[in-house]
C-alpha cells in the first residue's frame, strides 16, 4: 500500500505518467480504503505513532491515514501526514461529523525526516518510504 502512495505521490510531483501510480498525473484525490492492519503497517513502515483521544495507535472503524502533498512559494514539495480517528463518544452516540463536530486529527511527525515537524521534504519522504525492508528488522510473534 505505501509503495502505491509513494507511486501516486511522486507521479503527481513529475506530472507524468509512473509506473504503479493510481490515477492520472493531475488526479488531486486518491482514496485507498483498507483495514486496520494495512494502516498499522503503513504506520510502521514509516515509524508513525499517534496518541488521539486517550488511544495510543489505535485504528478504529474509519480511520483516515492521509498523505498530503504540499508545494511552497519556491517550487518545494513537501508531505504531511495525519491521522484522524472518531473519539470513542462519537463511536457510541455516533454523530454527524462536521467541521463543528469533527473526528480526532492529528499531523504527524516521520521520525527519520530531518525537518523536526510535521511537513517532511518530498526527497525525504521518497527515500524514507522506498527503503529496502530488511528482514532482520522483522520481528517473529512467539506464542505464550
Amino acid at each position: 500500500m505505501l509503495f502505491h502512495i509513494t507511486r501516486s505521490l511522486e507521479q503527481a510531483v513529475e506530472q507524468k505518467p509512473m509506473p504503479d501510480a493510481l490515477g492520472p498525473p493531475r488526479t488531486r484525490l486518491v482514496l485507498l480504503a483498507g483495514h486496520d492492519t494495512n494502516l498499522a503497517g503503513v504506520a510502521a513502515l514509516l515509524g508513525l505513532q499517534w496518541t488521539l483521544d486517550a488511544r495510543e495507535d489505535d485504528t478504529p472503524p474509519g480511520t483516515e491515514l492521509a498523505f498530503e502533498l504540499w508545494l511552497n512559494d519556491h517550487g518545494i514539495y513537501s508531505v504531511r501526514v495525519t491521522v484522524a480517528i472518531e473519539t470513542l463518544r462519537q463511536l457510541r452516540e455516533m454523530p454527524n461529523l462536521t467541521l463543528e463536530s469533527p473526528p480526532a486529527y492529528e499531523a504527524l511527525s516521520i521520525p527519520e525526516c530531518s525537518a523536526r515537524h510535521v511537513d517532511c521534504s518530498w526527497q525525504e519522504f521518497q527515500k524514507i518510504a522506498d527503503r529496502p525492508i530488511d528482514a532482520s528488522d522483522a520481528t517473529t510473534a512467539r506464542p505464550n
